[in-house]
């Protein structure tokens, strides 16, 4: 990560002498490597979808198929 962050501050200060962006900045390392979390609810309510399936009612599925699988 830190020879990443080197060639981004690099990349920042040659777009700054250019005055143009380049293609690898601090900005992209962090859309690339950065926390994200997005919702469906906009999709959801504009198009009336309603997923069967979520977290809250799969995660002791889940739980009990990874003990299965690991032999826990």
């Amino acid at each position: 990560m830190g020879l990443a962050r080197g060639f981004a501050v690099m990349g920042g200060l040659a777009g700054s002498i250019i005055g143009k962006q380049v293609p690898f900045n601090l900005n992209i390392l962090e859309k690339l490597t950065g926390t994200y979390t997005f919702s469906s609810l906009k999709i959801q309510r504009e198009l009336g979808f309603k997923p069967r399936y979520n977290l809250y009612n799969t995660i002791s599925d889940t739980i009990n198929w990874y003990k299965t699988v690991r032999h826990v």
